[in-house]
Order: structure tokens, then sequence, then C-alpha cells
């Protein structure tokens, strides 16, 4: 930074990006730290922070106070954004020290990049690469979570890049999270489900909240969480007059029967449910999907994409918008979402009519945005994004069809490419609650998939 006011040779400042940095990543200190106390170590009283070792060696052969700063942390073990892996690192006003003991000296304190994470925060272009997964996650604020297919139920901060386990149980079906809490059900392959659990992101802690019945043949099937509070399906075979949607306040355990009926399909954030379903099958019940963006997991194969007339409705569960025919899509809806204000959704691929349509629940105005074939489709108050999805394979209808993301901006119209591809392997996770966007790249041929963040702002 240049600083006229200032004699030389200050008037040109390091920037602290390393605080910034910290408080970032940190808000409440780094865990785990551990001061060096190796003979030689300095303590600063300004901070109550240690520097020893090789990274006071540095400090000194480098600047020094001037050039790096005040030590704000104690050593401790950090995740490299670059390249994913564990190295010691001390955080200064000015620089983040990292020790890499595989060079030789003096290259074995590297400093981090700060000024081209914090360019490409502000300015840049360039993705950034959260996880590498084997399955499709869910997106709830600045939270990631998913199962591995061989392992627990994780989570991840986008904004703290740190992971946590949330269950070691490695059986469940449906899984929610509202950015607060995670819930899931317990079902490890028996005939019934077993439990009913969930997890308070910020507490760390797990608790079970229902165990089915041993005299009852009934069954329980979470499928929302919204501020809080968890939406689920409760059948009971042998009670018919207790079945129906249940609300759960996971705070203060009140409990309420919201509807008679437990065969909703989708309820977003916004407290809208979306129901599609088979004009000519309407009184069957339809299926069951969790409340994720852009409805199923686009990556999976779905079922075989039904020829005839389907109809999407809509309703809201505090009763304001009563159960309403939205639209009708020849074969199965490609995608749907809501959030804040919106519905928006998709045709099939079969239907003559392939652009998204946003319909406005608090004014009753519906907008077209045209697109090829959108899938994956992702809301984000006036944000949309979308995978503007290839045509699936003759022969291959419930094939993954993957494309480039593009965004368009409810409030001015516009739309712009966010990620060019057309290898048919990248899809729309969601939007972020800072509004930019994460998407899945599968690796061809496997399950594997890389996670990428990426601002939405149509300068970058």
């Amino acid at each position: 930074e240049y600083h006229p006011d200032k004699a030389k040779p200050y008037d040109v400042l390091l920037s602290q990006l390393g605080k910034f940095q910290y408080t970032k990543k940190y808000p409440g200190g780094a865990p785990n730290q551990k001061p060096n106390n190796d003979p030689g170590s300095i303590f600063f009283k300004e901070t109550g922070k240690r520097v020893g070792g090789s990274f006071l060696e540095y400090w000194q052969a480098n600047g020094g106070l001037m050039q790096q700063g005040y030590p704000i942390s104690d050593e401790f073990v950090e995740v490299s954004p670059l390249d994913r892996k564990p190295y010691t690192a001390q955080y200064f006003e000015r620089a983040v020290f990292e020790y890499h003991p595989e060079n030789p000296k003096p290259y074995d304190v590297l400093l981090s990049h700060l000024g081209r994470f914090r360019w490409g925060e502000k300015y840049g272009t360039s993705p950034r690469l959260l996880k590498k997964l084997d399955s499709h996650p869910i997106l709830a604020g600045h939270y990631l979570i998913w199962a591995n297919s061989t392992g627990p139920i994780m989570g991840y901060d986008i904004e703290t890049d740190r992971e946590f386990t949330i269950t070691r149980m490695e059986c469940y079906k449906y899984l929610v999270s509202d950015g607060r809490y995670v819930a899931w059900t317990k079902y490890c392959g028996a005939r019934h489900i077993e439990s009913m659990w969930a997890y308070d992101i910020q507490t760390g802690k797990e608790f079970e909240l229902r165990t089915r019945s041993t005299t009852l043949e009934d069954d329980f099937y979470v499928a929302a969480l919204v501020d809080g509070v968890l939406y689920y399906r409760y059948y009971a075979n042998n009670a018919r007059e207790r079945e129906g949607l249940y609300a759960r306040n996971l705070s203060t355990g009140e409990e309420r029967k919201v509807s008679d009926s437990p065969d909703f399909t989708t309820i977003f954030d916004n407290g809208v449910i979306l129901t599609d379903e088979a004009k000519a099958s309407s009184s069957t019940p339809p299926p069951m999907y969790t409340a994720t963006p852009g409805g199923p997991d686009p990556t999976s194969a779905p079922p075989r994409e039904e020829e005839g007339e389907w109809q999407l409705y809509a309703q809201k569960l505090d009763g304001t918008m009563p159960r309403t025919l939205l639209a009708t899509s020849k074969g199965r809806f490609s995608s749907y979402d809501a959030q804040g204000d919106y519905i928006v959704w998709s045709a099939g691929y079969l239907d003559p009519d392939h652009n998204i349509h946003a319909y406005n629940i608090r004014t009753g105005e519906q907008k077209v945005i045209p697109a090829r074939y959108a899938i994956a489709l992702a809301i984000r108050e006036n944000l949309l994004a979308w995978t503007e999805g290839l045509t699936p394979e003759p022969g291959n209808v419930g094939q993954p069809a993957g494309g480039s993301i593009l965004a368009h901006d409810l409030n001015t119209g516009r739309s712009w490419a966010v990620v060019e591809d057309n290898t048919r392997n990248t899809f729309t996770v969601g939007i972020t609650d800072r509004k930019e966007l994460v998407y899945s790249v599968l690796k061809p041929g496997s399950i594997e998939r890389n996670i990428y963040l990426r601002s939405l702002d149509p300068g970058r």
C-alpha cells in the first residue's frame, strides 16, 4: 500500500492480510495452538504469542516486525488450500509462515499465498477447490454436508476451511440441514427405520430424536430443516390416526402435527412444499426426496423419465398458499427449487419448453429465463444458477448430463456464463449464504468428484 503522507521508506506498507485472514478463518482463535519454546525463542508481550525455531530465523532474516508484523497466533497444524496437505503454520499480522521440512534451508519456511487468496476473493476468477468426495453433498448456508460411500456423515465449513465429523453412524437414509442443525434417519438395511437423529453444528452435540416403537410398525423420515425446526414424515401401519407430517423445534423439543398426510415431496427453507406427480396417478403418494437444491441428486441416475403429463404443485406450510398447480410438463420435471420469494422450475427434456420459470410467491408474477435444458437449479434471493444440461443420449435416459453452469439475476434480467464445460460432468450444488456458487465436477467413469467454490459476480 502506498502512503504518500509518510516519509520514505515508510511510504510503502504491507497490508495486514495475515490478521485479516486469521480473524476471518478463526474468529475464536485457531484450535490446538502450541507455543514454540525452543531455546532462543521470543515472547511478544504485545500479542501474548511466542516465535521460535525456523520461524524465528525466517522472521529475523526477512524484515522482522516491519515486514512481517507481530505474531498473532502460536504454531498449529493447518490444511493448505493450495495442495490440501497439513503443515505447521503460524500467523503474523502481515504474513502466514508454513513449515516445509522436506525443503532444505532457507526454503523450509514458505509464506502462504495471502495476496493471491485475497485477490481471488475480491477480483479473481479462479475457482477454489473445497473437497474431493465420492457422493453429492448438501449445501446449507456456508456448510457442506455429505456421507461418503464407505464412511460417516461429515461436514465442512467453507468460511473457515474446517472439516468435522457429524456422526460415525455408517447407515442412514435421508439427510437434511439448515446450516445450524443436521438431521438424518438411521436405516441399516432392515425392513423398517430404526431411529431418527440430529446434530448441532455450533455445539458439536449429536442427539437421538426418536426410536422406532417395538409394538407399532411405524416408520419416520426426515423431510426438511427450516430455521431449527425439523419436519419429518411419520407412517404408522397400526395407528393410521397418528400418521402425518410433524414439526419439531430442535432447540425446545416442542413438537406439533402439521398435516394428516405424510406424503409431501420436498419442503424448502421458505416454507414452500413442492410436489411433482404424474397426472394419471395423482392419487398415488409421490416419491419422497430430501430438501436439497434442485430436487434429487442430479449426478445419480434417476428413474427413467416417464412419458405423459406431469404436474408441479406448490403450497406453504403456514397455509398462506393453498395447494396450487404451478405447471405441467411432458415427462418428469428436470429440476426445481424455492427460496425467499421465488419458486423456480424447469420442465423435463421431453417437453418442448426448455426455459426456466420463476414464480414470485408474494406478487404472483412469473418470469421466463431462456435456457437450453436446465438441471440442478439453485436459487438464493435474486440469484439463480443452473447447469445447462446436455440432452441425454438415446437409450440412456437416466444418464447424468452435466454441462456449463449459467447464472441469472432476477432483479436485472441479466444472464451470464459462470463455468464453461461440455464434458457432461459438471453440476450445480447450490449457492452459499454469501452468494457464491458451489459446484461439482465428476471424474469420468467414476463416482469421485471435486467440489469447487466460485464467485457469482458477473464481472469476475
